[in-house]
């Protein structure tokens, strides 16, 4: 059988299984590709809480950006109607 010139070689169907299964480890393999490049890239960090986990992590050199953020207040609604008449 030719096509196009170039001979054409009769297989059997690929099942959609079989189709399915080789994309699955496709994707495996990028998954691992992308995991391997984002260990063998440089750690930087941004920190929110706990600055002893900020110092412990410039003591082994990784950059690191501290966020200082505390939970709001929750104030009683009595309360919060007085402070937004005065604000």
């Amino acid at each position: 059988m030719m096509a196009m010139g170039a001979p054409v070689v009769q297989t059997e169907a690929v099942s959609e299984h079989a189709i399915r299964e080789i994309y699955k480890e496709l994707l495996g393999a990028l998954y691992v590709t992308k995991m391997a490049r984002l260990f063998e890239s440089q750690l930087k960090v941004i920190n929110i809480g706990l600055e002893i986990f900020k110092d412990a992590l410039e003591a082994q050199g990784v950059p690191v950006v501290q966020v200082a953020w505390e939970k709001p207040v929750r104030l009683e609604k009595e309360y919060e109607d007085i402070l937004s008449k005065i604000l």
